[in-house]
């Protein structure tokens, strides 16, 4: 509106009080008139409004405007702790700690398995040996 960027109503504020006391004095003008509005909008009101009929003739009339559900979501959420909106918090993994998570499932699995064939009798005891990434093996 005044035709200058953001950082120069910055530096105006600073160095003159009077400028930033105008601002902060706007600001609960207008958050008044939204509150007001939003209240009028959860409770429904009446206005008067212009009006033509069939014949061309301009009338006054009230019209009724009923009680908005949003507006009254809004209202109470904002000021009564009951209302206030319960936040999902949504956590996501990196791929390596998905990548870990998997691994330490795997082994549990196994782990799993292995006391189930223990239990059983099926065998006495397993030994999990990791293949030889050379290629290499001692059973020459």
């Amino acid at each position: 509106m005044l035709g200058v960027s953001e950082p120069t109503i910055h530096s105006w504020k600073l160095k003159q009080e009077e400028f930033a006391l105008a601002l902060k004095r706007s600001k609960v003008v207008v958050d008044a008139e939204v509150k007001d509005s939003l209240l009028k909008r959860a409770k429904g009101f009446t206005k008067k409004v212009q009006k033509a009929t069939a014949s061309g003739k301009v009338v006054m009339i009230e019209e009724y405007y009923p009680p908005d559900v949003r507006a009254q979501q809004l209202w109470l959420q904002a000021r009564d702790p009951e209302f206030k909106p319960v936040q999902e918090h949504k956590h996501t993994l990196s791929a390596d700690d998905a990548f870990l998570r998997f691994l330490e499932h795997c082994e549990s699995q196994g782990k799993a398995e292995q006391a189930k064939l223990i239990e059983h009798h099926q065998v006495e005891d397993v030994v999990i040996v990791p293949d030889d990434p050379a290629g290499e093996s001692d059973a020459t």
